[in-house]
């Protein structure tokens, strides 16, 4: 039997030596094909060792959640794809590792758009991992150069979803947070529309309480009206001037009420509450 076996190995190993003096023969005769299969293999090697070895630098992005550019007038995401956007998510590479993982998620009733969307203005920060070039000074993320205004896709566990990175930093957000009393003015209110303000109605944004109605008034008016070339008088109509609690970014010398809108006495404002949708209100003051 161990004959038998021996004899195996010996006819094995002649094999083995004419395949191999045959290979050497096809490479000899075949060189410039010979070396297109070394370059390839040795290619290929070195992208699966960078593959399974690299690990890139760490970078924060805050991203608007849209479609395409940022300059393009796209409809923001509605409510149910911003409950699959959870804190914690994280997009995977081949390797398994992370490549993209959400530390926040905000958003507000997009300023843009009709009561009848239930449409918001999304904004998430994100922890990526991207490669840095030295020479052009310029991260890559999945392939793609990544500044502040260009597109980004992620490809999360819930969800798939485009945005514009708005910031991107090597170090972790430190955001300057102040609470403001802001008094908000509002002409021709219709006595239900008032009787629906609650005092002590909240907004949270998906991390934080940002709004908080703490007063209404009602002042003193004619009840006079004018639409269009019509003019009337309606006693169901008031001047309502309303304060609210609202904490607000500090961005230098502005305040900002999520990351587009800055808050100045004059401009206007669209926010809810958990009872109500708040439109075509004006900011008188801000103490």
């Amino acid at each position: 039997m161990s004959i038998s076996l021996l004899y195996n190995k010996k006819a094995s190993m002649k094999k083995i030596l004419k395949l191999t003096r045959r290979a050497w023969k096809i490479a000899a005769d075949n060189y410039f094909i010979s070396i297109f299969i070394t370059i390839v293999a040795f290619v290929g090697f070195v992208s699966v060792f960078k593959l399974f070895t690299a690990k890139g630098e760490e970078v924060y992005a805050t991203v608007k959640v849209s479609q395409g550019l940022w300059w393009a007038n796209t409809l923001n995401p509605p409510l149910w794809m911003i409950q699959n956007l959870k804190k914690g998510d994280t997009e995977k590479s081949l390797t398994g590792s992370s490549v993209a993982e959400i530390l926040e998620v905000r958003y507000y009733p997009a300023q843009n758009q009709s009561i009848q969307t239930g449409q918001y203005s999304t904004f998430l920060t994100v922890k990526l991992t991207v490669d840095y070039s030295n020479r052009r000074g310029t991260y890559t993320f999945k392939r793609s150069t990544i500044s502040v205004g260009s597109p980004i896709d992620f490809e999360f566990a819930n969800a798939q979803l485009s945005g514009t990175v708005i910031s991107l930093s090597n170090k972790a957000p430190k955001n300057q947070y102040v609470y403001k009393t802001v008094t908000l003015y509002k002409r021709f209110v219709d006595s239900r529309e008032y009787e629906a303000i609650q005092i002590g109605d909240k907004y949270f944004d998906g991390e934080d309480e940002v709004i908080k109605i703490i007063d209404k008034s009602v002042l003193p008016i004619s009840q006079v009206y004018i639409q269009g070339r019509n003019i009337g008088f309606d006693d169901d109509l008031f001047d309502v001037e309303m304060k609210v609690m609202m904490k607000l970014k500090q961005v230098g010398n502005n305040l900002m009420y999520n990351d587009e809108n800055i808050i100045k006495i004059g401009r206007g404002i669209n926010f809810e509450t958990s009872g109500y949708y708040f439109d075509g209100y004006r900011i008188l003051r801000i103490e």
